[in-house]
């Protein structure tokens, strides 16, 4: 029906410039291939019988496996044993109207980089909190930032 559309189609129809190319017994070209054809129920049966047979194998697979099979580690660390000097240099070196989520996290890669490389301390040294005065000298620094944008 479609080649007799194609073929007898006039010009300006979509059909017109439509090329149909037949190949007769294109299917006994294929090497090895199947004698018979397989009704296509049968194919959509085989298929859920192999999911259903993966999915038992699975299931048995899992079953036998110890129950202490994930082990999570105790990490009882304090915060204050952790160096985040890196870190807090490299936010602290830029101004933080400019802080975003790609300079966040580069700083956090560093300071990852740096701990693996063993080039910070094991346990910080304790910093000292800022004074009242530095806290409202910087709190003005930051709110002159803002009133600037």
């Amino acid at each position: 029906a479609l080649r007799e559309k194609v073929m007898t189609s006039e010009a300006g129809s979509p059909y017109a410039t439509t090329i149909v190319t037949e190949l007769y017994n294109c299917h006994e070209w294929a090497p090895g291939r199947p004698t018979e054809v397989l009704d296509p129920s049968e194919l959509v049966i085989a298929a859920f019988a192999s999911a259903a047979q993966h999915r038992i194998t699975y299931k048995e697979w899992i079953e036998s496996l110890p129950e202490d099979r994930i082990a999570i580690p105790d990490l009882e660390t304090e915060p204050t044993s952790l160096d985040t000097s890196v870190y807090e240099r490299l936010v602290d070196s830029t101004d933080p109207s400019r802080h975003d989520v790609s300079f966040m996290l580069y700083c956090l890669c560093e300071q990852v980089n740096q701990s693996l490389k063993g080039n910070v301390a094991e346990v910080p040294a304790q910093r000292k909190k800022p004074s009242a005065e530095q806290m409202n000298t910087l709190q003005k620094k930051e709110l002159a930032m803002i009133e600037k944008f």
